[in-house]
């Protein structure tokens, strides 16, 4: 059978499961429910995955925003501070490509690898492949009067090329005998490129170019010593002085009166420069500050003193473009799926567009069986969505980063993954009813944290992914009624991962698929088991992205995680499937409801694992689907979050 591949997938949640099921008399009647989806977008309007890269048109008054995921290109109204149109461009040689527009309404879209070179016309929906002699392009910028200038590794040769673009006009090409570490457009126009050439002397330079012919209008040398090739740089000029530097963990000055070069150290990443009119100048670091998924902005003079205190943006902004008929900076916020406009001179941000919607974790109101509760992966979104009206609720900005939603009884819960707080939810409005600190402190890692519900305890057990510590609430005292710590080894914060949670019998099961640890916490003792003597389990060390695993058999005897089943009370294995196929839950007769990646198929196996009904689904590229089972006995069909495509979908099971 084929195997699924677990390096570029994200697994998306199951939904808060609780170990008591309502008595059958409590259990509100459900009615059959036909094969339904509910989109989460407006009508028409397709979806942008990760904003990354931005373009400005200042003369349309457009901003242009790529996804990291997806072939699609977001065009936003500059003055309405509105998305206009997602653009489908299925075209695309690949994913992620940096973004130019120009001032004649043409978007110009550079790639690392694939077609190299590609422009796009909004207004026709024409996507044209631009025949050039380069491998790969690493800088893109629009000059003023129209075109753009690239810059791109030569095919051969290992050095670099420098290419003028314009709309009905073949290519201009200029080899150089080194290297371009960036390009940002020149006030009078044409482009200034930072260049490494072996034929200049003093070979590191700040060169103006013209933006058709690339002849040099001006050179800003570097005096002798001075280096500027540590690597791929961000700039802007500082008018009077030279131009603002950033290379990654150093922000610079160059002085073109002296030919001095001074930088300064610098935490985070730090990517997009912007000169500002008081002769300071703004950076972009898309993982500063303390809490590393939002971007931070610091402020410059040219002696490279802050000139005021950082301030948070959008959630790891590193690229924007600088409107000049507002000074607004417009910047992707990669974590919420929207762009921002900020002011850098009052440090406030006056306005936030989304661009797309996604689907991380589902689950389903207990006492409205045909309602989904879900919310957005790396993103602020809680939605309520009705599968057989289509009614849809979103509510944007209530939580930072919500994941996990739960019931116990008729009242909701989630986590506010970032802050490690819990948030009880009205139901039906989903605004906030109260929020409890459970002293876990802030996860600022990629490994996220997970909650999950004993109903018969009336608690919530909540993990912190970073530390890998965990809590237990009583939802009706608001008081901690357990804590462990399950130590082991600390995550990479920069890779994905989740500390999951599940109960089952003996209390709770913890797994943390960055590195295996699979661990059974108690209750009643505060004991923790492992599973083997090291703490860890060979299924799950670096399964890629592939998170929210676990699954408890009715009886809650079982741990299912992705195809392997666990003895929920030793932790030993038990059951192995396919790694093709993730399960959801029992079904039962000791049935099973799972989803195969094999060809994206919902199906359903018998006692003896054969399977008794498939059913097609939406591909998933970027992730499994989200799940939650439906009906009296969790078998009449299950619900599926599609987090690329923005919607959810409902496949009723039929039996055999």
């Amino acid at each position: 059978m084929i195997r699924p591949s677990f390096s570029s997938v994200w697994l998306l949640s199951l939904g808060c499961e609780t170990m008591d099921e309502p008595a059958d008399s409590d259990r509100p009647p459900v009615d059959p429910l036909p094969a339904a989806t509910v989109s989460l977008l407006p009508a028409g309007q397709a979806n942008l995955l990760v904003p990354i890269q931005v373009g400005l048109d200042p003369i349309g008054r457009r901003l242009y925003v790529s996804s990291n995921g997806l072939p699609t290109l977001a065009e936003v109204d500059l003055d309405a501070a509105a998305l206009v149109a997602v653009h489908d461009l299925s075209e695309m040689s690949a994913l992620h490509p940096l973004v130019a527009a120009d001032e004649e309404g043409l978007v110009w879209l550079g790639f690392q690898k694939g077609a190299p070179l590609a422009s796009f016309d909004p207004t026709k929906g024409v996507y044209t492949v631009v025949d050039v002699r380069v491998a790969q392009v690493h800088a893109l910028v629009s000059v003023e009067g129209g075109g753009a200038v690239a810059a791109g590794a030569a095919t051969e040769g290992g050095h670099d090329v420098l290419l003028a673009l314009r709309q009905d006009t073949s290519p201009l090409q200029f080899d150089l005998v080194g290297s371009v570490l960036g390009l940002d457009p020149a006030t009078g126009g044409g482009v200034n490129a930072l260049v490494s050439d072996a034929r200049a002397e003093p070979p590191a330079a700040m060169v103006t170019l013209s933006g058709d012919t690339l002849v040099e209008q001006a050179r800003c040398a570097l005096a002798d010593g001075q280096d500027a090739s540590s690597g791929f740089s961000w700039f802007d000029e500082l008018p009077g002085v030279g131009f603002a530097i950033s290379q990654g963990r150093t922000v610079a000055a160059l002085d073109c009166g002296t030919g001095l070069w001074n930088e300064l150290p610098v935490p985070g990443e730090n990517y997009a420069v912007f000169g500002l009119s008081d002769g300071t100048f703004a950076v972009l670091d898309r993982v500063g500050g303390a809490d590393r998924n939002w971007g931070l902005a610091r402020t410059f003079d040219s002696a490279l003193s802050e000139t005021r205190d950082a301030v948070q943006v959008g959630k790891n902004s590193g690229y924007g473009a600088r409107d000049p008929a507002t000074g607004l900076v417009w910047m992707n916020s990669e974590g919420t799926g929207e762009v921002w406009a900020w002011r850098p001179e009052s440090g406030e941000v006056e306005a936030r567009v989304r661009l797309g919607a996604h689907v991380e974790s589902i689950t389903i109101d207990p006492s409205a069986p045909d309602v989904v509760v879900f919310t957005g992966r790396l993103s602020s979104s809680v939605g309520r969505a009705n599968l057989r009206t289509g009614e849809l609720v979103v509510v944007e900005d209530t939580l930072t980063w919500p994941v996990s939603p739960c019931f116990i009884g008729s009242r909701l819960f989630m986590l506010d993954d970032l802050t490690s707080t819990v948030v009880e939810l009205d139901p039906i409005s989903l605004s906030v009813m109260q929020r409890f600190d459970v002293g876990l402190g802030p996860n600022s890692t990629l490994t996220l944290s997970d909650l999950a519900a004993d109903a018969e305890r009336g608690w919530l057990y909540v993990s912190n992914g970073g530390t890998g510590d965990v809590a237990a609430l009583d939802v009706d005292s608001g008081a901690i009624a357990g804590a462990w710590s399950l130590l082991g080894a600390t995550p990479d914060a920069d890779t994905p991962g989740r500390l999951e949670l599940a109960v089952a019998a003996g209390g709770l099961v913890a797994l943390r698929n960055s590195d295996g640890e699979l661990r059974r916490l108690d209750p009643d003792s505060g004991a923790v088991l492992s599973a083997t003597a090291d703490g860890r389990s060979t299924h799950f060390v670096v399964r890629g992205h592939a998170l929210d695993s676990l699954a408890v058999s009715d009886d809650g005897l079982r741990v299912w995680s992705g195809p392997w089943a666990f003895d929920a009370l030793t932790l030993a294995e038990a059951e192995s499937l396919t790694d093709d196929v993730l399960v959801v839950r029992d079904a039962g007769a000791g049935g099973l409801m799972a989803w195969s990646s094999v060809a994206s198929q919902v199906i359903r196996m018998d006692a003896a694992r054969s399977v008794t009904f498939s059913a097609p689904t939406s591909p998933a590229p970027w992730g499994f689907p989200g799940f939650a089972v439906r009906g009296d006995d969790g078998d009449q069909g299950i619900v599926l979050g599609s987090y690329d495509r923005a919607e959810l979908q409902y496949v009723p099971v039929e039996e055999p």
